[in-house]
């Protein structure tokens, strides 16, 4: 029986790589409490979570740093259209067609 560090060691020697699924599980590690980072053996508590899950996690940040007053457009010309002026900074909001459908890119007004 082998344990989960040996079957990333394996996979990591043989190189196999696969796209990435939002099913898939990785795992996570946090300190039991701060206090634990100081000590030369911390208590670490692991769990697993699915790349969905995390991929919601680092989206809800990303807006939540997008809040410091940088406004969201669907493109170049609806930042123009809701009075934004050259060389101001914008964000897309994901309604934009592609490569602009992603929430989050930063731009600069032309």
């Amino acid at each position: 029986m082998s344990t989960i560090l040996q079957d990333m060691m394996g996979m990591l020697r043989r190189k196999e790589v696969v796209t990435p699924k939002a099913e898939d599980y990785v795992t996570i590690a946090r300190f039991a409490n701060v206090q634990e980072r100081l000590k030369p053996q911390p208590k670490v508590i692991t769990e697993l979570v699915t790349l969905a899950l995390l991929k919601s996690f680092t989206d809800q940040k990303l807006k939540d740093i997008s809040g410091l007053g940088v406004p969201a457009y669907e493109d170049d010309g609806a930042a123009g259209a809701a009075g934004l002026q050259k060389g101001s900074l914008w964000q897309t909001d994901g309604t934009g067609d592609a490569p602009l459908n992603a929430a989050g890119i930063l731009m600069i007004k032309q």
